[in-house]
């Protein structure tokens, strides 16, 4: 498609002879190249917003709790309480018996003939990738947080040291650059005959 509208609409008998038909020609040849590329390329498929699959009981249990929990906080009182913590039962466990049922219905709807059934099994026979634990410099194992990243600190200070110097030469033409204030002169032009 992008060679055929290239063919079917570009002018070869342009005038190329000064500097501004030379600018037209380009910005022709541009634009050319651009709606050969938008009429080549297929449009985007439309972005749907993800399917609301909760039931309507369960979004008013929801919508309940929130009151609920939004009355507790302003009031503070222990029947409000007794409230929000009831509705809050009551919503997991609605939750709970609608996962159980969209589970059983996709149990149910396995079936060896479409492939379904061995793709779940595919699923559920993937090995777990497991995250190793974290070993510190005295042998203990690394558990929180903090621990885990002290001892990715220091393992990283230990790794991105700098390189010592094994010439003394070296050391002392490091020293002489980090002096603070060098007030040494300029160093004279030399020919190549002088070096």
């Amino acid at each position: 498609m992008f060679r055929a509208y290239i063919n079917e609409h570009i002018n070869l008998h342009l005038r190329i002879k000064e500097r501004s038909e030379l600018d037209d020609a380009t910005h022709y040849f541009t634009t050319i190249l651009q709606e050969a590329a938008w009429q080549s390329t297929p449009p985007p498929r439309a972005r749907t917003k993800p399917v609301n699959n909760i039931p309507l009981h369960i979004r008013e249990l929801l919508a309940e709790k929130r009151r609920s929990c939004r009355i507790w906080q302003w009031s503070r009182n222990h029947g409000d309480r007794i409230i929000y913590n009831r509705l809050n039962r009551k919503l997991q466990t609605a939750l709970r018996h609608a996962n159980n049922a969209t589970f059983e219905h996709y149990l149910t709807s396995l079936s060896p003939s479409d492939n379904t059934l061995w793709k779940a099994t595919k699923r559920l026979k993937r090995p777990l990738i497991s995250i190793p634990p974290i070993r510190k410099v005295d042998g203990s194992w690394a558990k929180s947080d903090d621990e885990k990243a002290m001892a990715f600190a220091d393992h990283l200070q230990h790794v991105f040291t700098p390189h010592h110097f094994l010439n003394p030469a070296d050391a002392a033409i490091s020293a002489f650059l980090d002096v603070p204030c060098q007030m040494s002169l300029l160093i004279q032009p030399f020919s190549t005959i002088e070096w």
